[in-house]
């Protein structure tokens, strides 16, 4: 009978090795062949916003964040209108629909993809920095301070 119990507590080890085994190699098949995931529709890399800042002529950044905290620091040439602003104004009028917006927040997680939703619903193109104006300075990429 001990031996049993000591086979049933050896194969419960077992199986918890093989089962942590598959989600290890899951996750290094996903991170090996991240171009294969597909990501979500609606955001940048600080790389990728750069170079479309650099390929296309029409491209606006709008930095979400209060103006307080744009003061602080922002990306060159981003224009500050605070979220709370974007969402309750009808900027339809005002934005260009042919000029592409990137959107831009402290870290880009929240506020930035907000006003991108907001604007992508108005019939807009716009992206949100993922990383935001944190990821644009260590990028060391024209952050005004």
């Amino acid at each position: 009978m001990a031996t049993l119990a000591s086979l049933f507590g050896n194969l419960e080890v077992v199986f918890y090795g093989v089962a942590v085994a598959l989600t290890l190699s899951t996750i290094e098949v996903a991170i090996r062949y991240k171009e294969y995931i597909p990501r979500p529709r609606y955001w940048k890399t600080v790389g990728e916003s750069i170079r479309l800042l650099n390929k296309e002529s029409r491209v606006l950044i709008i930095d979400v964040r209060e103006e307080w905290e744009f003061a602080k620091g922002h990306i060159d040439e981003a224009i500050n209108i605070p979220l709370e602003n974007l969402c309750h104004s009808n900027l339809k009028e005002v934005l260009d629909p042919e000029t592409t917006y990137l959107l831009a927040c402290s870290k880009g997680r929240k506020r930035s993809k907000i006003a991108s939703k907001h604007l992508n619903e108005m019939g807009l193109t716009s992206y949100w920095i993922h990383g935001g104006t944190y990821s644009w300075q260590k990028k060391m990429v024209g952050v005004k301070v």
